[in-house]
């Protein structure tokens, strides 16, 4: 936050800057009223000799989860906590863990991250929500499904649009554009924030609450 005030700072989370990620938020804003949603997702089969889990490294939530935590944050919003949050983690594989979030508007979250074996074809994810009307489906950022009412739309890419290009674009565009000023300070807090009490809850083993009051 410090570093903000006198430079832009752009963060590696791509997955908001993919296109059917901007289709999910612009239905969402459409819709009223508390969310339900749900993350699956399959990780790659790593050793317990990888960086991931060294201890300053910040493990397997930090080194693969921090994605979908900041999903789960920008799908929900500020406006949602406070939040408690509940872990059920496997005593014997650290790359297992589940997350139950509750939230003060009556939003809950679930999300499952599992790697108990070697995926052929790289990370697999999933996301299911409902917000009023909205029921959705997005699966492997390459295929979109939603229905609201009798209506049903589907989205299909050729390939799995995870945002990086986007991304990367962005930043450049950032360096060459005033008008780009990079990620708001508050942002960058909220979701650093809100990862590490997730963490926390993974470490303690414990429920975990986060007040309004602590985000800005």
């Amino acid at each position: 936050i410090e570093n903000k005030k006198n430079n832009k700072i752009f963060l590696g989370f791509n997955r908001p800057k993919s296109y059917l990620f901007k289709i999910i938020q612009e239905l969402l804003k459409k819709e009223n009223g508390p969310i339900s949603l749900n993350w699956f997702i399959l990780g790659h089969q790593i050793d317990l000799s990888h960086w991931y889990f060294f201890k300053e490294e910040g493990g397997r939530i930090l080194g693969n989860f921090t994605h979908w935590i900041d999903l789960t944050f920008q799908i929900v919003g500020k406006e949602a906590f406070p939040c408690k949050i509940k872990c059920t983690d496997s005593e014997n594989n650290p790359s297992d863990f589940t997350f139950i979030l509750q939230f003060a508007n009556g939003s809950q979250a679930s999300l499952m991250f599992s790697a108990k074996g070697e995926v052929f074809d790289g990370v697999r994810e999933s996301l299911t929500l409902q917000k009023s009307n909205l029921f959705l489906k997005i699966d492997d950022f390459k295929n979109l499904f939603y229905q609201k009412g009798s209506k049903i739309y589907k989205k299909n890419l050729s390939y799995r649009d995870h945002g990086h290009e986007t991304n990367i674009l962005n930043s450049l565009d950032g360096v060459l554009n005033f008008k780009n000023l990079g990620e708001t300070k508050e942002y960058i807090y909220n979701t650093a924030y809100f990862y590490l009490k997730i963490k926390e809850s993974y470490e303690t083993n414990s429920d975990v609450n986060i007040s309004d009051e602590e985000l800005i």
